[in-house]
């Protein structure tokens, strides 16, 4: 986990591992959610650029998260690669409404 501060907020990032499945996706969402609710953290970045397979449990566990983090005022963002038809890979952040937003 890394923290930044952002003006008097902070900002955590939180890498997620290659695959969130049943066997992971509860330290996942627990994860999130510590993160989300420590005092002062405003927006949680799930760093998922290395994560290349999520099953319903793993969307569970993002959904769960930023419910809580909503009901603390905390947004959570998903960070991840996507793969161009150029080969090109672009870094992408979004809501977890799945939003697309170039940084």
């Amino acid at each position: 986990m890394a923290a930044y501060t952002v003006g008097n907020s902070w900002l955590v990032v939180i890498p997620i591992p290659a695959e969130i499945d049943t066997t992971n996706a509860r330290d996942v969402r627990c994860q999130l959610t510590a993160a989300a609710l420590k005092p002062g953290v405003r927006i949680v970045i799930a760093d998922m650029t290395a994560t290349t397979f999520c099953d319903s449990e793993g969307l569970r566990a993002f959904l769960v998260a930023h419910q809580r983090a909503a009901r603390n005022g905390t947004e959570l963002r998903l960070l991840r690669l996507l793969r161009g038809r150029s080969g090109g890979d672009k870094p992408r952040c979004g809501s977890p409404s799945f939003t697309r937003v170039e940084r």
